[in-house]
């Protein structure tokens, strides 16, 4: 598998997968709302189909973690402040709650994502 074929099939995947769960936990409500949401969604998974194309490239010449961590870091926070665009006049401990949800779950998803990318490069390794 090339890295672009693993940076696309991982975008997609993990795209649908996070649409289910948006599709799931807004109760089957597609409102506008819904697809705002989609959209930050979308726009998240093209950013991130560049960034693992880079990522897989890098691994093995430098380091990556950390590049990771500072990546999904800006990331969760962009996604944080873009939701709540979303949610008006919510009350300031709400928000704040909220941009820690998110920006934590966004590095926990980084993480996995570095863990399961140094996975697929040491296999492309193997392979050649």
């Amino acid at each position: 598998m090339t890295i672009e074929k693993a940076a696309r099939f991982e975008s997609i995947s993990f795209f649908l997968a996070w649409t289910l769960l948006a599709v799931i936990g807004s109760g089957f409500n597609l409102n506008k709302d819904f697809w705002l949401l989609e959209a930050f969604i979308a726009v998240y998974h093209i950013a991130q189909y560049f960034y693992l194309g880079k990522l897989l490239a890098d691994f093995g010449k430098k380091k990556t973690f950390l590049m990771n961590v500072l990546f999904y870091l800006v990331v969760g926070i962009i996604l944080a402040c873009l939701t709540l665009l979303i949610v008006r006049n919510a009350p300031s401990q709400l928000i704040v709650g909220w941009v820690v949800i998110v920006v934590a779950t966004a590095e926990v998803y980084g993480l996995m994502i570095w863990a399961i990318n140094k996975m697929i490069d040491a296999n492309m390794k193997k392979k050649h």
